[in-house]
């Protein structure tokens, strides 16, 4: 038997539930892995895209975010160009999407909405009836959203207490009415962002 086949027996042998095992199966055998850039066919090509994409998930599953990301970028370049140079629908290989939404979650984790955003935006795009991608989206925009609403609130109190500081009483009103105009935007970001949320879910 092979030294190959003997790899990939051992990975198919895992509980599909053990992520911390795939990640120490991936280590084991990382430099067969992160060296392999060609595929002598199409099996060949599934079985390698199962063992990162089980180590992408096992990454996400241990709190490993940043190692989510690095590998879901790079190891979907390798599928995403495989897939293109061999005329195949990229729209049907659902392992790199599984990728792009560990990639996803872990962003959001890491309070990179921005990114998170992207990627749940990009996964609704392709598959527009899925709920869990939309609830995420939503959860991105709301997160990233209240992280401004937050800025701005601290803004209004730093002008709260220079108005509170202040000697000349014209300098004072000056930074009150500051405070109570940041005041009232991040309210009223926080009321339109609420209802659309709301008339989102109805």
């Amino acid at each position: 038997m092979s030294e190959i086949k003997v790899i990939y027996e051992e990975f198919y042998n895992i509980d599909v539930n053990d992520h911390s095992r795939f990640v120490e199966f991936y280590k084991d055998n990382s430099l067969y892995f992160e060296n392999k850039k060609t595929f002598t066919d199409y099996n060949d090509f599934i079985c390698f895209t199962q063992v990162v994409t089980k180590f992408i998930i096992g990454l996400e599953n241990n709190g490993r975010y940043q190692k989510t990301i690095e590998y879901a970028d790079k190891y979907n370049k390798i599928l995403a160009d495989y897939i293109s140079n061999n005329n195949l629908d990229l729209n049907d290989f659902n392992y790199y999407w599984s990728n792009l939404t560990s990639k996803g979650r872990a962003a959001f984790q890491l309070k990179d909405y921005k990114s998170a955003i992207e990627v749940f935006e990009e996964l609704s795009e392709w598959d527009k009836e899925n709920d869990y991608f939309k609830n995420w989206l939503k959860a991105a925009k709301h997160r990233k959203r209240n992280a401004y609403n937050k800025l701005i609130y601290i803004g209004a109190l730093v002008f709260f207490l220079l108005a509170v500081l202040a000697d000349d009483r014209d300098v004072s009103s000056l930074f009150l009415v500051s405070g109570f105009i940041l005041a009232l935007v991040a309210s009223i970001n926080d009321y339109i962002g609420n209802k659309a949320i709301k008339w989102s879910n109805e």
